[in-house]
């Protein structure tokens, strides 16, 4: 770990809310922000490869960059996860490649550019980094070394607290229950209440339940977490007009 990396990740330490172990996620979310001097950091873990988790975001702009890329289901980090390989995108370019994700992204947050990287060592395949930028142009100020160094950081620090953490243990559960955004654990289920109500695959589940969430200005999550705690049922989604 490079000192000022050290240096940044103490500050978060002391800087965060108090909290147990599920806290590194946002402890090194805001560290990598402070290390970097960008102005937002999110990490994500991928069950599959349209299927991710929050663990960690360094303020809530960027936890909303995260969910909208989730709801939309397009952007930088999902093409960093699927290619294995680093994104860096100005506005122009977000505008380009994912156009609905732009969309949301420059109505909702203050971020015009981003770069993602998935990070390797034992996370490799499984976790991703995204780093936001107010102003396009400052996505090349830090370099592909002192990005990926940093993710490098990222990735070590992280595998090691998961590899801590017993297996099958309720620490695990916990520790995902109390991540960035726990209401992602809702997806899945309403992902099964739409197969069953529309007779559809899981994968169309997901695709239904993203263009109903789109099509209505709320996120993935707040549409899962709604239909799973009965404030909406399936009859809301209109599943027949889609």
């Amino acid at each position: 770990m490079s000192e000022p990396f050290a240096a940044a990740y103490r500050r978060a330490t002391t800087q965060t809310a108090p909290g147990g172990p599920e806290m590194i996620g946002v402890q090194l979310a805001v560290a990598c922000a402070d290390a970097l001097s960008v102005d937002g950091v999110g990490l994500s873990l991928f069950t599959s490869d349209s299927f991710r988790t929050p663990i960690g975001a360094s303020s809530p702009f960027a936890t909303a960059a995260e969910r909208l890329q989730f709801t939309v289901g397009e952007g930088p980090c999902l093409d960093a996860h699927t290619h294995r390989e680093p994104v860096r995108a100005s506005d122009t370019e977000l505008a380009r490649r994912w156009p609905a994700f732009h969309r949301e992204l420059v109505t909702k947050t203050p971020f015009r550019g981003i770069i993602s990287l998935p990070l390797g060592h034992d996370l490799a395949g499984h976790a991703a980094i995204d780093i936001y930028f107010r102003h396009p142009g400052r996505i090349l100020d830090p370099t592909i070394q002192q990005t990926t160094a940093a993710a490098n950081t990222v990735a070590a620090l992280l595998a090691e607290h998961l590899r801590s953490i017993p297996f099958g243990s309720a620490a695990i559960d916990a520790w995902f229950d109390a991540t960035e955004d726990s209401q992602r654990a809702m997806v899945s289920i309403a992902m099964g209440m739409v197969t069953v109500a529309a007779d559809v695959t899981f994968h169309d589940a997901l695709s239904l339940l993203r263009a109903h969430a789109y099509a209505t200005d709320t996120s993935l999550d707040q549409l899962s977490t709604d239909l799973v705690t009965g404030r909406k049922t399936t009859h809301d989604l209109e599943l027949g007009n889609w």
